[in-house]
């Protein structure tokens, strides 16, 4: 992505995959490729190294923390 050549224009971006990763990409456009941030949609599905069950687990620890 870091050489990519991208088109012209305004863009949009949505992006989804692992949690880190898509941080990572989504940090990248909008610091070091100027994207503005709200024309960069995305979404964490998941997280390396942890199962389904522990991410459920996690999200739903940290809901109730926000309660």
């Amino acid at each position: 992505v870091r050489a990519a050549e991208l088109p012209e224009g305004i863009p949009y971006v949505w992006i989804a995959g692992e949690s880190s990763e898509v941080r990572a990409l989504r940090r990248h456009l909008v610091q070091e490729r100027g994207f503005d941030r709200e024309r960069v949609t995305f979404a964490g599905y998941w997280r390396r190294g942890l199962s389904e069950e522990q991410l459920r687990a996690e999200t739903l620890a940290r809901a109730g923390a926000v309660d």
